[in-house]
């Protein structure tokens, strides 16, 4: 299973928080939780052959399934139509009160920001992996024991969300969750983006296999009190058939241009509370939970935000070009090292430097920085452009590697990176890019071999690289 796989499992499996948490401190540090581990709950004794971690992700699994077991089928709220019961509530209510006996293990570990600090060896997550704007690397060498975690102002970050929750409670929380969820959803399929049924029985089945294997203890933990047909009939494709239509959506986007996505779908959202017991909170408490939620991610830092200024005038509609123009903001200074672009929020993005926007709905199609000046790096952002037809970074002095993540590009004709310094090896995941016509990549001191899918590539210059090609299969 590749990684992005795993993420998949493991997301679905609700595998919530980055702290598997030390049964020898769990039982004083979480007994302020009404009812999460408890000292009337035993201590997690692992079956053999089993971690003490896994045992735990179990435990917090099947606490997690209790709530929605017991939660009540009554309807506490609608969201854009669609009904929330006292059982949704209960459930991320419980994901919740695990979330934050998570970050309150954590912090226990962290060593001063931009230090590391580590974690069991066992703990489940995907990588790369960001918390709001706080970025955590992960490296998986199998040979580091524990593996290592960089933090950068995770502490800060986690304590101002559990200020934000302990202020405005559990159920706030909760509700808020399923508001973010449906209207993601909603908007998604106003958009014309759904799931596919083939891939929602294609990621059922990912789960089942590792499952079999082993591998989402916590799943383990949530089956044993929701039960296996329930969940799989019922939970399971209903939770899929938002997520895919998501993703389908907003998929490769990084965290923050999700926030913003979010940010436009929240503000178009109707909810309704029926009054009926099961969620003790107010639409006033959810607003107020709202915007904490947003001042905190605002404080955090990133490049101004296209909503403040004339970058895009009309922002509260052209959420796409909003998105294109949030990304290069943040490739701005990447990209540029010691040259000059005009990039601004106070200036409309169709007179940026070497910016072109066309279409209905408008995005960015060009982008044409050659012979800028530029000293930087290519950056990773830019692979965010997903109407771009042509990406023009040569005659530069541009250093560091040709980024993988450009394979995202799939409308991209042209590739042009001709006379820089960049170095490393070709990336082979390029192959992926089947509409592009026009490559460029001499000039550069690349190194490795030639990816044989670029050879087809109608006009390039591979040739004055002086590498030999790849073999079938490999790079």
């Amino acid at each position: 299973m590749n990684s992005r796989n795993i993420q998949i499992v493991l997301l679905a499996a609700l595998t919530l928080m980055i702290a598997a948490c030390d049964p020898s401190e769990s039982v004083e540090k979480e007994a302020t939780e009404p009812g999460y581990l408890t000292e009337e709950m035993p201590p997690c004794t692992p079956a053999p052959g089993s971690s003490v971690d896994a045992c735990e992700a179990e435990r917090r699994g099947a606490f997690i399934g209790e709530a929605r077991r017991n939660g009540s089928p009554t309807i506490v709220a609608y969201v854009n139509g669609h009904p929330i019961t006292a059982a949704d509530i209960a459930e991320v209510r419980a994901r919740a009160t695990v979330n934050l006996a998570g970050m309150r293990d954590a912090i226990s570990r962290i060593v001063p920001d931009w230090q590391a600090f580590t974690l069991p060896q066992e703990t489940p997550l995907a990588t790369p992996l960001v918390i709001g704007e706080v970025s955590i690397t992960v490296y998986h060498d199998p040979t580091i024991d524990p593996p290592i975690y960089e933090s950068y102002g995770i502490r800060r970050n986690f304590e101002a969300r559990i200020a934000i929750i302990e202020e405005h409670g559990l159920d706030t929380a909760a509700l808020a969750k399923n508001v973010s969820e449906i209207a993601m959803f909603t908007a998604a399929t106003a958009a014309g983006h759904t799931a596919d049924p083939a891939d929602i029985d294609a990621r059922i089945a990912e789960i089942k296999t590792a499952l079999d294997d082993g591998l989402i203890p916590e799943l383990e933990g949530y089956l044993s009190a929701v039960g296996e047909d329930v969940y799989f009939a019922e939970v399971l494709p209903a939770n899929l058939t938002r997520q895919l239509a998501v993703e389908s959506w907003l998929g490769g986007l990084t965290h923050r241009l999700w926030r913003d996505a979010e940010r436009n779908a929240i503000a178009k959202v109707q909810v309704a509370l029926t009054g009926e017991p099961g969620l003790d909170t107010t639409l006033e408490g959810l607003s107020t939970y709202l915007d904490a939620y947003w001042a905190l991610d605002a404080a955090s830092t990133s490049p101004p935000s296209c909503r403040n200024g004339s970058a895009v005038p009309n922002s509260d509609t052209d959420w796409e070009l909003l998105r294109d123009c949030s990304m290069l903001l943040a490739a701005k200074d990447t990209l540029r090292g010691t040259g000059t672009l005009n990039w601004s929020v106070d200036t409309p993005i169709g007179r940026w430097d070497g910016v072109t926007v066309e279409g209905t709905p408008e995005r960015v199609t060009v982008l044409d920085l050659s012979s800028r000046r530029l000293t930087g790096e290519i950056a990773v952002e830019l692979s965010n452009l997903d109407k771009l037809r042509e990406l023009r970074l040569a005659n530069n002095r541009l250093t560091g590697e040709v980024p993988i993540e450009l394979w995202n590009l799939g409308n991209l004709e042209t590739l042009q990176l001709s006379n820089n310094q960049l170095s490393g090896a070709i990336p082979p995941e390029l192959g992926a890019l089947t509409g592009l016509r026009y490559l460029y990549l001499g000039g550069n001191s690349l190194t490795g071999c030639i990816p044989p899918a670029l050879r087809d590539v109608p006009t390039n210059d591979l040739d004055s690289l002086g590498l030999q090609d790849c073999p079938a299969g490999g790079a």
